[in-house]
C-alpha cells in the first residue's frame, strides 16, 4: 500500500509539471514567456507611467526621471492611469523569471506597478481584451470579409490574427516625439524616396522594409512594413506609430494596410484603439478633435 501511495504521489507531481499554472490564462497566438502576462481579470491595475526603480530601503518600486544630464533622479511619474489587468500583456522590467531584477519578479502583476513601456493586447473592432476575445473568435462566427481582404481564405487557425491590435505604449519626457520619430525613420533606415502612397511619403529602406510617414498633426506618423505588397500574404503585419499626447507614444502592430484597404483600413483600427485608450491615457484634446473632424479617429 505504501509503495502504491508513493507511486500515486509521484504520478501527480509529474502531471503537475505539464499542467499550466492556474494564474495564467493562455492566449494561443502568443508564445508563452516569463515576461508575458495573460489574464481575463477586468479589475484595474494602477500604472505609474515612469522609469521604474526598486527602492531597497522601502522594498517598493518607485518612479524616477532623467535630468538634463540623463541621470536618474527622484521625480513623480508622468501620469498615473488605471488599466484593466486583462489588457496588459507586458510591463517593462516585470517578469516571473528567476532572473528578474530585485523587486520585479511576480507570477501575477501586482495591483500597482511602475513602467515606461507597456504592451496592451486589444481586439478589433470592439476594443475588448484580446485574452477574452481571441478564444471566442470562431465561436462568435465573425464576418471575416469585414476584417480584411481574403481573411476567409487563409488557414482557420490563423484567421483570428485579423482582430489582433498589439499596442506598445512608450513613455517619454521628449515633448517633440513626432518630429524625432520621422527623422529616425529617415536617418537610420537609409531609405530611398519612392513617392506618395495613400497620402503618406513612401520610402524604400534596407532589405524589404518599406516606410510611410506623414507630418500631419493628428494622424498616423509612421508605418513600417516588410515585403512586396504584390505578393505578401493577407496575414502579415506592419507597425504603426502615433502619439496619444506629448509624453505617450504608441507603436501598434496589426495587418498590412497595403493589402487590406489602405489608409482607411489603418485609420479604422487606430480609431478602434483610441476609443479604448483615450479615456485612460488622456489623448491630446486638440489633436483628437481635429482627428475626429478628419475621420481618422
Amino acid at each position: 500500500m505504501r509503495n502504491a501511495s508513493i507511486k500515486l504521489l509521484a504520478f501527480l507531481a509529474a502531471l503537475a509539471l505539464f499542467m499550466p499554472p492556474a494564474a495564467a490564462d493562455y492566449v494561443p497566438y502568443f508564445v508563452s514567456a516569463p515576461f508575458n502576462y495573460f489574464s481575463t481579470d477586468m479589475r484595474p491595475i494602477e500604472v505609474s507611467l515612469g522609469i521604474p526603480q526598486y527602492d531597497k530601503a522601502s522594498g517598493t518600486v518607485k518612479s524616477v526621471r532623467r535630468n538634463s544630464a540623463k541621470e536618474l533622479v527622484d521625480g513623480p511619474p508622468i501620469s498615473v492611469v488605471h488599466i484593466p489587468r486583462a489588457y496588459i500583456m507586458f510591463a517593462n522590467t516585470y517578469s516571473s523569471s528567476r532572473r528578474a531584477l530585485s523587486g520585479f519578479r511576480h507570477e501575477i502583476l501586482p495591483d500597482r506597478i511602475v513602467s515606461d513601456h507597456l504592451t496592451l493586447a486589444v481586439a478589433y473592432p470592439d476594443g475588448s481584451p484580446l485574452s477574452v476575445s481571441y478564444g471566442a473568435f470562431h465561436r462568435n462566427k465573425p464576418n471575416l470579409k469585414l476584417l480584411g481582404r481574403d481573411i476567409d481564405k487563409i488557414r482557420k487557425d490563423e484567421q483570428a490574427r485579423a482582430i489582433v491590435l498589439l499596442a506598445n505604449i512608450y513613455v517619454s519626457q521628449n515633448n517633440n516625439m513626432r518630429n524625432t520619430e520621422v527623422l529616425s525613420y529617415k536617418v537610420f533606415g537609409g531609405p530611398e524616396y519612392v513617392g506618395m502612397y495613400e497620402g503618406f511619403k513612401h520610402y524604400r529602406g534596407s532589405g524589404t522594409s518599406q516606410s510611410f510617414y506623414d507630418l500631419g498633426s493628428d494622424d498616423i506618423v509612421a508605418i513600417r512594413c516588410y515585403g512586396n505588397m504584390e505578393i505578401a500574404p493577407p496575414g502579415v503585419y506592419c507597425s504603426y506609430r502615433f502619439p496619444l499626447n506629448s509624453s505617450i507614444e504608441v507603436e501598434m502592430h496589426f495587418l498590412d494596410f497595403r493589402i487590406h484597404g489602405g489608409r482607411a483600413f489603418a485609420r479604422d483600427r487606430v480609431r478602434a484603439f483610441k476609443k479604448f485608450a483615450c479615456p485612460i491615457f488622456h489623448c491630446d484634446e486638440k489633436a483628437l478633435r481635429a482627428a475626429e473632424v478628419k475621420g481618422s479617429v
